[in-house]
């Protein structure tokens, strides 16, 4: 289910994950480990748009998509490939194979508007990239995670889900009422309803990725 006007629903999971993963001065929090949170958002995406089924941790089946964006193609077709003849592909071996998922998430924030190129210097001699998160689109992403109007769409859901089990509304500056409704959010069946397999698969996948980043959050 898509809102008219959503930004979430506009950028996607990984796109909307974004501004809320980069400091104001253009750096991903690295506390968060930002290519395995990427390649979670990913693989959220594409459980919403119901190109791959998340059931008991693992992907059990994927479809091969070829109407884009690039990194959709790209991955479904490679979790197809390893799905293919009854093969399952869990969740925590993907984050670690996707390792470009950051690179390719912030070029398309980029384009999207999201975030804002630029470049910083260390010690003021040594360059480097910065990815300055949108102030607006930041602000638009964290209002509609944290309202309460219902259940949330899928997509909300998924990221919301993210968000709450990476822990990174630790730095969004959440008072008390909104943290309890993302909580809400992360927690709630995304709107479909029972028997909506692309909700119960956004659930599963939610629940899973929440064990599986604390469990390597905690490990590296």
């Amino acid at each position: 289910m898509t809102r008219s006007g959503s930004t979430i629903d506009r950028l996607g999971v990984p796109g909307a994950l974004m501004p809320l993963l980069h400091t104001s001065a253009g750096q991903p929090y690295q506390r968060f480990q930002p290519p395995k949170v990427a390649a979670a958002a990913e693989l959220l995406e594409l459980t919403v748009r119901g190109d791959v089924q998340v059931v008991d941790g693992a992907v059990v089946a994927a479809r091969a998509t070829t109407d884009g964006p690039a990194w959709r193609d790209e991955v479904s077709a490679d979790l197809a490939r390893r799905c293919s003849g009854g093969g399952a592909v869990r969740l925590a071996t993907w984050l670690r194979l996707r390792r470009g998922a950051l690179a390719v998430q912030q070029a398309a924030a980029v384009t999207a508007g999201a975030l804002r190129p630029g470049r910083g210097r260390l010690l003021g001699l040594i360059p480097y990239r910065t990815r300055v998160p949108d102030a607006a689109v930041r602000a638009a992403v964290i209002a509609e995670l944290t309202e309460r109007s219902g259940s949330p769409s899928a997509r909300v859901a998924a990221l919301a889900g993210l968000v709450h089990g990476a822990k990174i509304e630790a730095v969004l500056d959440l008072d008390a009422h909104r943290r309890a409704a993302l909580a809400d959010a992360a927690a709630d069946a995304p709107a479909g309803g029972p028997g909506d397999q692309v909700a119960a698969s956004v659930q599963a996948a939610n629940a899973a990725l929440a064990t599986v980043l604390y469990l390597q959050l905690a490990g590296d």
